[in-house]
């Protein structure tokens, strides 16, 4: 049973920037982790702390710790209806203690995209 639909951001263009982010994790061992954590995201209902953590002031962001991949993320719902979707929008390496700033504003941007596409208020 899925507890929510994991969705990979696509830009205007049509760019898929999270799934080339997978795609381009160079140890396919790893690329299997990483698939196998957001299946989890997917499939749990309360995922471990380590893993899947919200971000304290960053506007519902959320994040998924595989290894040292990073994905940010957001929770919704269609017209406020139907399953619970969690939205990833941003993915980089992690080289720091702190998550930069300018990872936070980019997935920022591209929920602030997702939302006005489909006409939710942000």
């Amino acid at each position: 049973m899925s507890y929510r639909e994991v969705i990979l951001f696509l830009s205007d263009s049509g760019r898929n920037p999270v799934g080339d982010y997978i795609e381009e994790i160079s140890r396919p061992t790893e690329r299997a982790k990483v698939m196998k954590i957001l299946e989890a995201v997917e499939q749990m209902e309360v995922m471990p702390a380590h893993f899947f953590k919200k971000m304290q002031g960053r506007g519902e962001l959320w994040e998924v710790r595989a290894m040292q991949h990073r994905f940010l993320g957001f929770h919704t719902r269609k017209a406020g209806v139907g399953p619970l979707e969690f939205v990833v929008v941003h993915a980089f390496k992690k080289q720091s203690q702190k998550t930069p700033l300018n990872h936070i504003e980019i997935a920022l941007r591209r929920r602030d995209a997702y939302l006005s596409r489909r006409g939710d208020p942000q």
